[in-house]
């Protein structure tokens, strides 16, 4: 939750949906930035958990079309 919070802008929101699961609004940004700050938000998320012990995936969309890009990692 601290790694995504860091990396998030101001007018980003992020909400924990289980506990292992959170979704984040990331407000008037193209699909192209998404992937950026999702893989920022997994590097920083390895750079300081084990990588053997945990993993991290993700599933982005846009809400604006209501259409799923595929899912990564």
């Amino acid at each position: 939750e601290t790694v995504i919070i860091r990396t998030l802008r101001k007018l980003d929101v992020m909400f924990r949906f289980s506990s292992s699961q959170c979704i984040i609004l990331l407000n008037n940004t193209s699909m192209e930035n998404v992937e950026l700050v999702s893989h920022r938000i997994i590097n920083s998320f390895y750079r300081l958990y084990d990588k053997k012990n945990m993993s991290l995936s993700y599933d982005t969309a846009d809400i604006n079309n209501s259409s799923a890009d595929n899912p990564a990692e």
